[in-house]
């Protein structure tokens, strides 16, 4: 890789890089003669192999080489922005100008970046990433074995140039006007940004050691029963305020969570992540693993009770299991006045789980009695259910022990206590419980909610809602009834509203129809009421570049003996053409000075003869040449620029900065979804950037 920041969240380094594979992750501007380069990817996550990391970038996860060196005192850094690198080999008086402007910028507590990293870029090196980017231009899907083969070793040259570059590199920070050091991995970057971790974030928490959740829950609560030894590392333990001599927790951070509580019977997952990560957390940037650390500490020594839908966990590797994803952490509730478990409470949730409610009576005898009877009225269905558990989720999400303890119930005999409170069968019959309603009946939930999601898989692939969807049965959990109802929820209203709007931008009212099929009758109607292809011809003759290929198909259909259906809609852009045709009307509409338009054609063509090279001719060419067209508002906007420039008295273009910050994301950010907008630069860079997948992300332009 050419450029990477650095981090550590407990477990592992994590690098964020860039590579000239991936220019829309790059944005690459020119101010004068200084040259910057912003690192824009995403922040890596998990490994993928001894020497590989896996990056998720803008065109999915790609296996990369990486390095990673554990450091004891730093901890997890979040990802946040910590560096960017300008380098320029020609003029390091301009690179000291660009230190002090970022210096100033940041410093003081509105800052947001905190670490500056400085190379400086050979000419020749210059020259090198400039012939890669043009060979990668080149390159095509069918390319030559030996085109292929010169990228690749030339990547790997100024890969190899810059990683050798970033071992010179200086560091600076918004306080220091000279450098901090340079930046070999092993040696001044480590303390820069622990330096910067601790004056930005005074209450963040941190484990030296790395954890690991089932285990060293279970190792925890063998500790607390005395029994297992302290799995972390002894300033751990003064962190988090265990005193491993006698075994007790004292003072640190579990006394003051405690304290941050008292008075507190329940509290959500939720509230407590807000503790790390909302805007008035008491321990903001605190990773997740150090705040899990915490919970299991508290719970083996019985200081709290984690409940997920109303049920205590008692399994030790269960409430490890829940720490493991910060969604999982939010489903949870903390309870702060915990009863100690023994005996028969094992049994009584075990019964409350595969039966929905908590048994009658204190007569353990009588609950096992009962259960012996359930299990054999409702042997089939029991069977059935653990039957579609194995085949519907991952390997370690099984009913196995729980349908072996229930198996002598089901034959009609009595079961034992004993195996039915051993571990892990209390984890598997709240296994059971979230289950069983997704797979009862002649017309499971879970069946119903699959063909769901297949015809969202082929009507609307690429909708937040499918996302949503695949990411419910990927087989890691078993999702609630909840979840499942209030998705098909969603995706019926998502589906629905994908008619309407096009009923809608055909005729200016809301549909009266509800169902999918009345709704795509309702289109089929407006179809044959007005005659739209006329007033596609009439656009089309006037503004060329835009299509209503979908518009003409739908129009085609409803003129046939066949009905309009939803997949003749989503197949196609009828939607977003029939958005395009309202701005049509709006750009033709007449207009005291005559429709827009013609108001934008007559000024390229002074600018055009006046300005060639003015960025406002470049903006207005572009707003004719379609194919999206810009509004009516955007093209208002665009006339009031062109009459301006035209009535300046300035006539050197080459001096024309082009448009403010504000007025170029204007057009960035202008075109309606599915378009990409690129800019190019005098070096010929491109930052291409697709709507379809908004970042939900600041990210300043440099």
């Amino acid at each position: 890789m050419a450029l990477w920041s650095t981090s550590w969240d407990g477990r592992d380094w994590w690098h964020a890089l860039c590579n000239e594979r991936w220019r829309q992750g790059i944005n690459r501007t020119s101010h004068g003669t200084d040259q910057y380069w912003g690192v824009h990817t995403r922040w890596t996550r998990r490994t993928a192999g001894p020497n590989e990391a896996l990056l998720t970038g803008i065109r999915g996860n790609v296996r990369v080489p990486h390095r990673a060196r554990r450091s004891r005192h730093l901890g997890w850094w979040p990802a946040t922005p910590l560096s960017r690198v300008p380098g320029d080999g020609r003029h390091t008086h301009r690179i000291e100008e660009s230190r002090t402007r970022w210096q100033e910028a940041n410093a003081g507590d509105q800052g947001v970046e905190d670490v500056l990293i400085v190379i400086e870029l050979s000419e020749g090196l210059r020259e090198s990433i400039r012939h890669l980017i043009a060979l990668d231009k080149l390159l095509e899907p069918g390319a030559s074995a030996e085109l292929r083969i010169e990228q690749q070793q030339e990547e790997e040259t100024v890969e190899d140039e810059i990683e050798e570059l970033l071992y010179g590199a200086k560091l600076y920070t918004p306080d220091h006007n000279t450098t901090r050091g340079t930046y070999p991995y092993l040696s001044n970057i480590d303390s820069v940004l622990a330096d910067a971790v601790r004056e930005r974030f005074e209450n963040r928490k941190a484990l030296d050691t790395r954890l690991q959740e089932v285990d060293d829950a279970r190792t925890l609560f063998e500790f607390f029963n005395g029994n297992g030894t302290w799995p972390f590392s002894s300033d751990d333990a003064e962190m988090l305020g265990v005193k491993t001599v006698p075994r007790e927790i004292r003072d640190g951070w579990a006394e003051e969570f405690l304290n941050d509580y008292a008075g507190e019977e329940l509290v959500s997952g939720e509230t407590v992540l807000e503790e790390i990560a909302g805007r008035r957390g008491k321990y903001l940037e605190t990773p997740r693993e150090a705040l899990a650390a915490l919970l299991i500490t508290l719970a083996a020594a019985n200081k709290i009770e984690i409940r997920r839908d109303g049920v205590r966990i008692e399994d030790p590797g269960e409430i490890g299991r829940v720490m493991r994803r910060l969604s999982d952490i939010r489903d949870i509730d903390i309870g702060f006045d915990p009863v100690d478990i023994e005996g028969s409470s094992n049994l009584k949730a075990v019964y409350q789980s595969l039966r929905g409610f908590a048994p009658q009576g204190n007569d353990p005898t009588a609950w096992l009695s009962n259960l012996a009877s359930w299990s054999e009225k409702d042997s089939s269905e029991i069977r059935n259910i653990c039957a579609r558990v194995d085949l519907e989720f991952d390997e370690e999400i099984t009913l196995d022990a729980l349908r072996d303890a229930l198996e002598p119930g089901m034959a009609g005999g009595e079961l034992d206590d004993a195996v039915l409170t051993e571990s892990p069968v209390p984890t598997q019959a709240e296994w059971f419980h979230k289950a069983e309603p997704l797979f009862e009946g002649e017309e499971p939930l879970w069946d119903e909610f699959k063909s769901t999601l297949e015809t969202m898989r082929s009507l609307y692939p690429d909708a937040a809602i499918t996302y949503k969807m695949e990411d419910t049965v990927d087989g890691s959990r078993i999702p609630s009834k909840e979840r499942l109802t209030k998705l098909q929820t969603e995706a019926q209203d998502f589906r629905t509203s994908q008619i309407s709007e096009l009923y809608h931008l055909l005729t200016g009212t809301a549909p009266e129809a509800d169902s999918i099929s009345d709704l795509c009758s309702a289109v089929e109607q407006a179809l044959l009421d007005q005659d739209i292809i006329v007033e596609i011809d009439n656009v089309t003759e006037t503004i060329s570049g835009v299509n209503f290929e979908s518009l003409r198909e739908l129009d085609e259909i409803a003129a046939s003996a066949d009905d309009i259906s939803e997949s003749d809609i989503a197949s196609g852009n009828a939607v977003s053409e029939a958005s395009q045709l309202e701005e049509a009307w709006g750009l033709l509409e007449e207009q005291p000075n005559g429709p827009l338009y013609n108001q934008l054609e007559s000024r390229y063509a002074e600018l055009n003869s006046e300005h060639p090279d003015a960025f406002i001719t470049k903006q207005v060419k572009r707003a004719l040449s379609g194919p999206d067209l810009v509004t009516p508002s955007r093209a208002e906007a665009l006339v009031k620029q062109a009459d301006a420039k035209l009535q300046s008295t300035d006539d050197d273009d080459q001096d024309d900065d082009g448009p403010s910050v504000d007025e170029l994301w204007a057009d960035v950010t202008e075109p309606g979804d599915g378009t990409i907008v690129v800019i190019d630069t005098e070096e010929g860079d491109r930052w291409n950037h697709n709507r379809r997948r908004r970042s939900k992300t600041k990210r300043k332009l440099i």
